[in-house]
């Protein structure tokens, strides 16, 4: 992935084919460590023993089972210590890629970096080159006349800048104040007179009763007395 990433740097490409080969390299030692050690641990186990053999001691039934057990253990450590230098092996060639230094395991190196040079030449699908540059139907010519500064330095204004003023808040004017004007009072209610004494209790006209004291009929308003 590394490989198809970086576009430039020969060196990280170069790391990144080595850490591939040493890769397949150690599964190609596992891959071949497991089928040796299933061979040989097929052909020390016994398999064509009476069953006698089981009960007998002396026989060599359990001895060739300790040995194909002992046989195979050894394959399984040789295994890990393989896989042990093979993990250093790429600790360290990380780091120098991290620092970007050139490291060449031993014989991985070699095989990845031919590799590595075949495979620079072939268009992973990178971008296309640049066109080739085309030079101009007619050269460069510079101008007949150099340049020329002017004869006389920039003056600066007679006057300094003067930002205009800023225009001054009038209030709009206030409105006169008008004298309160009270309204007319209110007309006074007519006092109702008393009826003179000895003034009849009915009503001369209507006939309607007048409470005692009535100056005025409540049925017709004529005034009594």
């Amino acid at each position: 992935m590394v490989y198809f990433i970086e576009k430039k740097s020969l060196l990280i490409k170069f790391h990144s084919v080595q850490a591939l080969v040493l890769n397949a390299i150690g599964s190609l030692l596992f891959l071949v460590l497991f089928i040796v050690r299933k061979i040989v641990y097929s052909a020390i186990y016994p398999s064509s023993y009476d069953w006698t053999d089981y009960w007998n001691g002396t026989s060599n039934y359990y001895r060739d089972i300790r040995t194909a057990a002992t046989v195979s253990t050894i394959f399984i450590i040789v295994t890990y210590i393989i896989a042990l230098g093979l993990a250093a092996l790429q600790i360290i060639a990380a780091l120098k890629a991290y620092k970007y230094t050139e490291f060449k395991i031993p014989v991985v190196g070699g095989i990845a970096a031919k590799i590595s040079e075949k495979l620079s030449k072939v268009n992973f699908g990178a971008d296309a080159a640049p066109p080739a540059y085309t030079p101009p139907a007619q050269p460069y010519q510079p101008p007949t006349q150099p340049y020329q500064a002017p004869t006389q330095p920039y003056q600066a204004p007679a006057q300094p800048y003067q930002a205009p003023a800023a225009p001054v808040y009038t209030p709009p004017p206030a409105p006169e104040a008008t004298a309160y004007t009270p309204p007319p009072p209110a007309p006074e209610a007519p006092q109702q007179t008393q009826a003179p004494a000895g003034a009849p209790a009915v009503c001369p006209s209507c006939g309607t009763a007048l409470p005692p004291g009535a100056a005025f009929c409540g049925g017709c308003g004529n005034k009594i007395g």
